[in-house]
């Protein structure tokens, strides 16, 4: 790369700056829905085996708390409220500090953020009072996201804005890029089929598509790029297999967008369909061990930066999830299981794993890297952050190991034909029951993250040094590696 070609490369606080006011646009709301989020996944764990629970206010029944409205509403809150709004806010503001640019239209990037929240405010509101659900994606009516697509388009030109402004050298951008247009390619396929007629084996397709490239295709791999970023601009070194970055990218959205129709095993589908997507899910594991290898390879290189820099065990322990995920993933993908644990919980098991473990301690880690810098203020303190890191990863390793198990035991009695729906239903209550005490861990780290912001902000901060000019492009590029 030409150190000489971009002589208008700003330094890390003029980038921040101008940064500022978006990101906290897209992260102070993300906390209120992992609030919401983790608040309905008590109230849904508990009613799994008391059905009657928050049924009835002072004796009137209270429809809108019925266990089905709930679950989608969970699933929009976290997905798009809490882990879309964090790779949103922390993927843009990487996208400006590798590019070394000021962000020159805040205002459409804060319209993206408004309109995001706004879209997914509204989506729940319709869904609690009742609204048409046709083909929604992850609980959201045709409205909201209508109002999330419009976010997603002007976020997606902003990046591509930032792009097109510098250079798109480091693999980081690449996936960014990657993730920013699939987002716009699914919200536009489920707003086009909305309302049409569309029913049947096509629909089931179409959802089960959305749903799983909504989290492989944009959630999974901007976290891949905030990753890329943090660990070794935080180490200092380059990546030890960088070369391989891009066989790592190609194949993984490759894989990624044909991998989601491994759960439609035994539907009346072609049979080279679900043959691609059980062949897909098993290989999605090569980019996955190519990301590790570079990012835990530069860990491994240099012990020490962990035990300085809680950044970095936050990214450490999401990639540990992110592998994890794929082998999940992959199990369900083969072909004797997966006609069967795709109607369980083991599913549901394999979507959290993903985006409340790898995308959500990533998104963390960014978090806690980039507030002190966009705020101009010190860090935070180690205690605050360890009590915190250690209760998300309990509340959520529990989380998903009772969501495979229960998915596993009730594949296994939905197998034997001589048990009622009833009995297959029961057997997954005690696992129901252990989530309850998980989810109490994800409060605990909720409440703990509010402490620490509240704490921090309190305290009397400084201005952060930082390098300007064409040292901070050094220090850039010397971590990121070569021109892909």
């Amino acid at each position: 790369m030409d150190a000489n070609n971009k002589t208008d490369w700003l330094g890390a606080e003029e980038v921040d700056a101008s940064f500022r006011r978006v990101v906290v646009g897209f992260w102070a709301p993300a906390f209120f829905w992992l609030l919401v989020s983790a608040v309905l996944g008590f109230v849904l764990s508990v009613k799994l085996y008391k059905p009657d629970f928050l049924t009835t206010f002072f004796g009137y029944p209270v429809g809108w708390l019925s266990y089905g409205r709930l679950f989608e509403v969970w699933q929009a809150v976290t997905v798009y409220g809490w882990a879309g709004s964090m790779v949103l806010g922390g993927g843009i503001w990487m996208m400006g500090r590798m590019a070394g640019k000021a962000l020159s239209n805040r205002l459409t990037v804060g319209a993206s953020a408004w309109l995001w929240h706004l879209g997914l405010g509204v989506g729940v509101w319709l869904v609690l009072v009742g609204g048409v659900r046709d083909l929604s994606l992850l609980g959201l009516p045709r409205q909201g996201l209508a109002m999330v697509w419009i976010a997603a388009v002007l976020w997606s030109w902003s990046v591509l804005k930032l792009l097109r402004q510098g250079k798109k050298e480091f693999i980081a951008q690449w996936y960014g890029l990657g993730a920013a247009l699939c987002l716009v390619w699914i919200l536009t396929t489920v707003l086009f089929f909305m309302g049409r007629p569309v029913s049947g084996v096509v629909e089931g397709l179409l959802i089960h598509w959305a749903k799983q490239s909504l989290v492989n295709l944009f959630l999974v791999p901007m976290a891949i790029a905030m990753a890329y970023y943090l660990v070794p601009v935080i180490v200092k070194k380059r990546l030890p297999l960088y070369s391989l970055a891009a066989v790592g990218f190609w194949s993984w959205f490759f894989f990624a967008s044909w991998s989601g129709a491994h759960g439609l095993t035994g539907a009346p589908l072609p049979l080279w369909l679900s043959t691609l997507g059980m062949t897909s899910s098993v290989l999605l594991l090569v980019p996955i061990v190519v990301v590790a290898l570079n990012l835990l390879g530069s860990l491994q290189n240099d012990p020490e930066a962990m035990i300085e820099s809680w950044v970095l065990r936050f990214v450490a322990m999401g990639l540990a999830f992110l592998f994890f995920g794929g082998l999940a993933h992959m199990v369900e993908g083969i072909s004797n299981w997966s006609g069967v644990l795709s109607l369980t919980y083991f599913s549901l098991g394999e979507m959290t794993v993903w985006v409340m473990g790898f995308v959500t301690l990533v998104s963390l880690g960014a978090f806690y890297y980039g507030l002190p810098y966009l705020l101009r203020r010190k860090p935070f303190e180690e205690k605050g952050v360890r009590v915190h890191f250690w209760s998300i990863v309990y509340g959520t390793a529990t989380w998903v190991v009772l969501l495979l198990v229960a998915g596993i035991v009730q594949g296994k009695t939905i197998a034997n034909h001589e048990l009622t729906f009833n009995q297959v239903i029961e057997s997954g209550l005690p696992y129901a029951r252990g989530r309850v005490i998980a989810t109490l861990f994800l409060l605990i780290a909720w409440g703990v993250v509010f402490l620490n912001v509240m704490k921090w902000l309190g305290m009397n901060g400084f201005r952060i040094c930082s390098k300007k000019g064409e040292d901070e492009k050094q220090v850039v590029m010397e971590a990121q590696g070569e021109a892909v």
